[in-house]
C-alpha cells in the first residue's frame, strides 16, 4: 500500500471510530429499542394532543411522533452521564387563537452489571418566545416496568417569559432529583407542554434531555481485598482464642489434681503446711 492510500485508509478508520462512539438519532415508533452502555430503553409510547383541529389559523408540530428524533448518549460514568436526547421543533404558534402542544411519552429503562439508578437530571434547551408563551416538561418515575408500581421521583423545569428570564425562578432549565429508592427497571412518563399564554403569540423547544445517575452494587476488588483480610484476621483471632482456652483447661485440670495434694500434706503436718503454703 503506498503511503498516501496507507493515511487515507488510517483517516477513515479513526472517522469510524468517532463516528462508532457518537449517537445516532431514531424516530420514535414502536417497537424501538435502544441501548448505551450498561442502560437499556424499550417499551416507548407516544400521545400528542395540540389545539390544530379548532385552531385553523395557528400551528403546532410535531404532528405525529415519528417526527421525533430520540438519541443516547454516555458512558454511563459519574462525569459521563448515559442520557436520553428527544429533538424535533415542538412548537406552539397562534395568530388570532391561542395555540397548545402536548406531548406525552413513556417508556422503560433497565440497568445492568449490578447498577442502580438513584437519581435523574431532565433538562430542555432555552425557548425561543414570540410573545407570552410557557414551556415545561413534567416527569414522573414508576419503579418497575409500567405505571402500576409506586411513584420514585417526580420533577418539572419550566420556562415563561412572562416571569422573565429561564434561569430566574420559578423558571428552570434543568433539574436533577434524587428517586425515592434505587431501581434497576423504571418506567417514565414524560409531559412535554407548550402554550401561548395570549394572541399572537409562538414558542419553540427544539430538544430535551434526560440524564440518569446510578450507583454499583458490585463490590471494587479493593473492597474485596479489604474483606478478605478481615476475614483472615477473624479466623486468626478465633483460632488465638481457642489455644488460650485448651489452655486454661489444661492448667485448670492440673490444679484438680492439686487440690488432694494439698489436702493431704495438711493432713498429715497443718503446722508445716502454714509455715510453708507454697510447698505441696
Amino acid at each position: 500500500m503506498r503511503p498516501k492510500s496507507l493515511l487515507a485508509g488510517l483517516s477513515t478508520l479513526a472517522l469510524m471510530v468517532l463516528m462508532s462512539g457518537a449517537a445516532s438519532a431514531v424516530p420514535l415508533v414502536g417497537g424501538l429499542t435502544l441501548t448505551q452502555g450498561d442502560k437499556t430503553f424499550d417499551a416507548f409510547s407516544c400521545t400528542i394532543t395540540s389545539s390544530d383541529p379548532s385552531n385553523p389559523t395557528g400551528t403546532t408540530t410535531p404532528d405525529a411522533c415519528a417526527s421525533i428524533d430520540v438519541s443516547a448518549s454516555g458512558t454511563g460514568t459519574a462525569a459521563d452521564p448515559v442520557t436520553l436526547t428527544f429533538a424535533s421543533g415542538f412548537t406552539a404558534a397562534g395568530t388570532i387563537i391561542q395555540a397548545f402542544e402536548d406531548v406525552l411519552i413513556q417508556y422503560t429503562v433497565a440497568t445492568s452489571g449490578g447498577n442502580e439508578i438513584t437519581a435523574i437530571d431532565l433538562g430542555m434547551n432555552q425557548p425561543v418566545f414570540l410573545g407570552l408563551n410557557i414551556a415545561s416538561v413534567s416527569e414522573t418515575v414508576f419503579q418497575g416496568s409500567g405505571i402500576a408500581g409506586p411513584i420514585i421521583g417526580t420533577t418539572t423545569v419550566q420556562c415563561s417569559n412572562l416571569f422573565g428570564a429561564c434561569t430566574v425562578p420559578p423558571n428552570a432549565l434543568q433539574s436533577l432529583v434524587s428517586l425515592a429508592a434505587p431501581a434497576i427497571l423504571a418506567t417514565i412518563v414524560k409531559d412535554i407542554n407548550l402554550t401561548n399564554l395570549i394572541a399572537p403569540a409562538a414558542v419553540t423547544v427544539s430538544q430535551v434531555t434526560q440524564s440518569f445517575h446510578q450507583i454499583s452494587t458490585v463490590p471494587e476488588p479493593i473492597s474485596m481485598a479489604l474483606f478478605g483480610t478481615g476475614l483472615f484476621g477473624l479466623g486468626f483471632l478465633r483460632r488465638e482464642v481457642a489455644l488460650h482456652r485448651d489452655a486454661v483447661g489444661i492448667v485448670v485440670e492440673q490444679l484438680r489434681h492439686v487440690q488432694p495434694r494439698q489436702d493431704a500434706l495438711i493432713e498429715l503436718d497443718p503446722v508445716a503446711f502454714e509455715v510453708c503454703p507454697h510447698v505441696l
